[in-house]
């Protein structure tokens, strides 16, 4: 019995043309890969650090940010497209006016905040993928755990708890957000 063919890979350029089926997707190697769409949970954690990081961008001119997975070309040939909770670029680092669907310029921070259909091994591996990619530090909220993990440049690793606070120095100076302040309850 002969095997089904395999679906052709797509470029960014072709997924970004697919028609919206309602659910989250990314291309990984040229494969559209769907996930359920996240709890309101994971919605309210993603809004408490994209809400008070936004803030402080455009209160100290420091860039721009994107919430609510933007699609972002880490890799060509075949193409990978990733979509973080949150991203943090730089000022002068994305074209104006952004015209593309998808930038290929990685993120300066990217956030990622983890469901409860996400297995550790693969929220690692996407967090080690940013970096790989350029992406100078990385943040995982873990709402199970109420737990931070920081993933900064080398081999930097920081985890903290309720009473820590979040800070990035390096692309943010003078930020601070009370992790106690980024989880309900």
């Amino acid at each position: 019995m002969s095997q089904p063919e395999a679906a052709p890979l797509l470029t960014a350029e072709e997924f970004a043309a697919l028609p919206d089926n309602g659910m989250k997707q990314e291309l990984i190697a040229g494969e559209v890969v769907e996930m359920p769409p996240a709890s309101f949970g994971h919605g309210e954690v993603c809004h408490a650090i994209m809400r008070e990081l936004g803030l402080w961008v455009k209160q100290h001119h420091l860039g721009r940010c994107s919430t609510n997975d933007p699609g972002i070309v880490i890799a060509r040939g075949p193409d990978t497209v990733r979509a973080p909770d949150g991203a943090f670029y730089r000022a002068g680092r994305l074209p104006e006016p952004l015209v593309i669907p998808y930038p290929d310029i990685p993120p300066d921070l990217v956030v990622e905040v983890v469901s409860e259909h996400d297995r550790h091994g693969d929220v690692l591996a996407k967090a080690g993928q940013w970096l790989s990619t350029g992406v100078q530090v990385v943040w995982v909220a873990w709402p199970s755990t109420t737990r931070i993990t920081v993933y900064g440049p080398g081999d930097e690793i920081r985890l903290l708890g309720r009473e820590d606070v979040l800070t990035c120095e390096s692309l943010l100076p003078g930020f601070a957000l009370p992790v106690r302040d980024v989880f309900p309850g």
